[in-house]
Parts: C-alpha cells; structure tokens; sequence
C-alpha cells in the first residue's frame, strides 16, 4: 500500500446508495435510501421525492428543524440503528455560521453531516531527528478497535471554535496547560469521505502542529485510559503505509506533516496527486453546492512493519 492508496482507500463511497439531505437551497447530508422511510416517518417535517429528503413543514427553524431530526435519532435509536453520544453538532452551510439544527454526535454517519475536527501534531526534535506523539487505548480499551490517533483530536461541537477544541481537549486528551496548546500552529485542513458501515463521513481535520519540550509526556486528565508513545518519523511511515493500526483520519493528517516536513519528497511515485487528494477529498457526484430556488424540485406532501511491533510499542 503505498501513501494515495490510504488517501484513496479514505475517499470511497457510492453515493447513488444515498439521499441528499437539504435544507432550503442548501444540501446539508446524505441519508442512505435503507434508512429513508425510517426517516420520514419520524415527523410530518420530512418530505421526500426521487432526489432528495427536504425539511417541509413549519416551523422551519433551527429549533424546529433539530426536534425534527432528534426525533428521527430517536427512531433510529430504538432499532439499533444510532448510539447517541450525547455530544451535539452544529449542522451549517460552512463552519462559523449559524446552525440550521443540531444533530447528536452519534448519529453523524446516519445523516451523512459534515463533521470538523481539530487534529494536533504533537512532534518533538531529538538530536537532530523528528518524532511524534501519537496515542491509542490502553489494553482493553474499545474506543478505535485500539487504533493509533494523533496526539490530540477532537470533533468540533455545537458552539466552539477550533480554539476552544484545542485547549480544552489538549487539557484532557494529553495534560496539555493552557498555555501551551495555544502555541499549536495552524497548519490547514485536510478533507476526506467515506462510506461506513453507519453512513456516510465526510470530514474535515484542522491540523495543528505543536512542537513540545522533548521533557514533556502526554497524560490523559479525562479519566480515558490511553497509551501514548514517541514515534520517529521513520516508523510513521511504515505505520500508515503498511498497516491499518491507525485511525483513518489521523492517517491523513499525518500524510500531510510528513509532506510537509519534508519526509515525504516531492521525488516520490504520485507526490502531486497525493497533495492534491489530501486537500479535495472525494467529489460527489451533486456536489455540496447551492441550489437555485429554480434547481430544488418539488416536493411532495408527506404520506404518512510487523503487526505485533506496531500494535504493542512501548514509550
């Protein structure tokens, strides 16, 4: 597996499997057609036609479009379908503006809602050399099947910034002061969609790098028993090249800090497209897009390296 085939093997999903999810003139999500029904059943303000699922019925509002969807999570909810979280996310036409609803954390997939990330690089130079902080659960952790992660990384919520993420998480994901989280270096954003086995996950990770005193070892404060360890450069790229040990989208964001380190050379078999995929991510076919009041159809009433070193190393 060379470094595109992880960018590409992020980016598959067949959307003809899914719904566009809309609000107004804005497409919001995508809702795979087995869970459609389930959906509009939930709440007279769902409406469906061929090409997509509209909120339809007054009030149409922030609030009125979340109890729609909260009541929608909760029919999923009954039949397996949704773990709820209980973590909220703002669903918007773009990050920083007001929400058209939220949406539990939990049932992201199910809703196909553009989730944003803050993802830190925690990296350290010794002697000249460049290592990285990364972290998993500890024996008998669930979280991730026991997944390598960046350092810090953390889902945007409804009403924070990215640098409210940083501080807080860092705190409680890595014992990260205050202070120093907030020398982390905005870096980009890299952006990726997949098809799960609950949906679909488009996402976008905000990298931050955070060079650290080769004294300082992360510690968890939240009371999650994680593992962390130091990885030289070297061993990262066997890790997302070599092996699935790592958490998809920490794969990404760690793609992009060796291209940009210059670990990954621009000498490298497919470095442009690689560049270029890591930004793009995968297009759908109806795109995230505005839709003209003369593009939206009408909408129908609603009827009713080795595996055992990359799994076990040790600080």
């Amino acid at each position: 597996m060379s470094f595109l085939d992880r960018i590409i093997e992020s980016n598959q999903a067949r959307f003809d499997a899914f719904l566009p999810l809309r609000v107004e003139r804005w497409q919001v999500g995508w809702i795979h057609r087995d869970i459609v029904p389930i959906v509009i059943d939930s709440s007279p303000r769902f409406a469906d036609d061929p090409d997509a699922i509209w909120f339809c019925a007054a009030p149409d509002d922030s609030r009125g479009r979340t109890e729609a969807v909260a009541a929608a999570v909760a029919g999923l909810t009954r039949r397996g379908l949704v773990m709820p979280q209980g973590e909220k996310l703002g669903v918007a036409v773009r990050l920083g503006t007001a929400p058209l609803f939220e949406l539990d954390r939990g049932a992201a997939r199910r809703f196909g809602v553009r989730t944003y990330a803050v993802h830190v690089n925690g990296y350290v130079r010794r002697n000249g050399k460049l290592f990285v902080w990364l972290r998993r659960p500890a024996q008998g952790g669930v979280a991730r099947g026991g997944h390598w992660a960046n350092m810090v990384d953390h889902v945007v919520p409804a009403g924070h910034s990215l640098e409210d993420v940083l501080v807080r998480r860092g705190a409680e994901q890595a014992g990260l002061p205050q202070e120093l989280a907030a020398e982390g270096q905005a870096a980009g954003a890299i952006s990726c969609v997949r098809e799960c086995s609950d949906g679909l996950a488009p996402n976008t990770a905000f990298v931050f790098d955070l060079e650290v005193d080769p004294s300082f070892e992360p510690i968890p404060a939240d009371g999650q028993m994680h593992h962390f360890a130091l990885w030289p450069v070297d061993e990262l790229r066997g890790l997302v090249s070599e092996t699935r040990y790592i958490e998809p989208n920490s794969a990404l964001v760690i793609i992009d800090f060796l291209v940009r380190h210059g670990m990954i050379a621009p000498s490298e078999p497919d470095y442009l497209e690689l560049v270029y995929r890591l930004r793009s991510g995968l297009r759908p076919r109806f795109g995230w897009k505005v839709l003209s009041h003369l593009e939206s159809p009408r909408i129908r009433a609603k009827s009713s390296v080795s595996s055992r070193s990359y799994m076990l190393k040790k600080k």
